[in-house]
């Protein structure tokens, strides 16, 4: 019975002793363990050298420096380390701890994309078509959305497919677009879903008004619905539009309104300015040339660049102090939503 006691008290020393040992309090000064933690990096893996570079960009454990965050991680990318790669091409883009280099960055990108890297693949192609950094290869661009795509990255999704309705870097093709779109759709997103309710109807309702619905009206107009339901203020624009134009919906004049309403409340600019048209001419609603400068004022302050020549022919008839009051309006129509 002793032995076993002795043998039991000796098991239960030898695995307290590394628990002991763990809490026993350093004695090294944060300096010496910088020195270490950089000796140990200098000798190491990419992955140390990685994790101190990104202490030093964050200032996690270490006084923040840009300069040695750059070194660190750079070191770590030329030992193919692929977020050591992405991460130096975002610092080389942003001039962050080095000068800005967009050409570096690029050639950064390529090396992380090669190797999987989803985030590096999508800036590339975005940098491959729009010429940054590198020369404009609409051909690589869409190879390199079409890998992201297939993961379902959807700003690849949607390029992809404005490159197909473009015919840039692939042959032109609606119906390729419209499949991308499709994907993205039933992916629930509410972007993919307007533009490809907009594909399939060869055009916007808000911009072609009284345009013959396509034979894919019946798809289009359960996609543009289910974009409005989500919220998304273009597509309550253009299914209010299409109610009102009687384009895949049924002639709505109430549904017409209500919808470019909500889209209007969200400060979507096309809405304010059709509801600027209805209150000017009377259309679906009492005609109130004050409201219907308000609403203009409104549009003109979140961005639409085709006011002016409706409010020259609205202010004709408007005294300059009703003037004041619409813009006094709009000021009020903007705080009771918290704008």
């Amino acid at each position: 019975m002793k032995r076993s006691l002795r043998l039991i008290g000796l098991v239960l020393a030898l695995t307290a002793a590394p628990i002991l040992a763990k809490t026993q309090p350093t004695t090294q000064t944060p300096a010496r363990q910088l020195a270490e933690r950089v000796k140990q990096a200098k000798t190491a893996d990419p992955a140390i050298q990685f994790q101190l570079g990104l202490d030093y960009r964050n200032g996690n454990g270490v006084q923040r420096d840009p300069t040695q965050a750059y070194k660190w991680i750079h070191q770590a990318a030329m030992g193919n380390l692929t977020e050591a790669q992405f991460t130096v091409g975002l610092m080389d883009a942003a001039g962050d701890g080095t000068p800005r280099k967009l050409s570096d960055a690029a050639d950064w990108f390529r090396k992380a994309s090669k190797q999987g890297h989803l985030k590096a693949t999508i800036l590339l192609a975005d940098m491959s078509r729009d010429g940054t950094g590198t020369a404009v290869d609409l051909i690589q661009a869409a190879r390199l959305y079409r890998i992201a795509a297939e993961r379902n990255d959807m700003h690849s999704i949607i390029a992809l497919a404005n490159a197909y309705l473009r015919g840039e870097g692939v042959p032109k093709s609606p119906n390729d677009a419209a499949n991308w779109l499709r994907r993205g759709a039933w992916l629930g997103n509410a972007d993919a879903r307007y533009r490809l309710a907009l594909v399939l109807l060869d055009g916007d309702p808000a911009t072609k008004p009284g345009h013959r619905p396509s034979r894919n009206g019946l798809e289009a107009a359960f996609w543009l619905q289910t974009a409005a339901d989500q919220g998304y203020a273009p597509a309550q624009y253009s299914l209010g539009m299409a109610y009102y134009g009687g384009i895949a919906m049924p002639l709505d004049r109430y549904k017409a309104m209500e919808l470019i309403n909500q889209a209007a409340d969200q400060t979507y600019a096309p809405a304010l300015r059709q509801l600027s048209f209805f209150y000017r001419t009377g259309r679906f609603t009492t005609k109130d040339p004050l409201r219907a400068l308000m609403y203009l004022e409104l549009a003109e302050q979140f961005g639409d660049q085709h006011t002016r020549l409706d409010r020259d022919e609205l202010v004709r008839d408007i005294p300059v102090a009703q003037q004041q009051l619409a813009k006094k309006r709009a000021q009020e129509w903007l705080s009771g939503r918290g704008l």
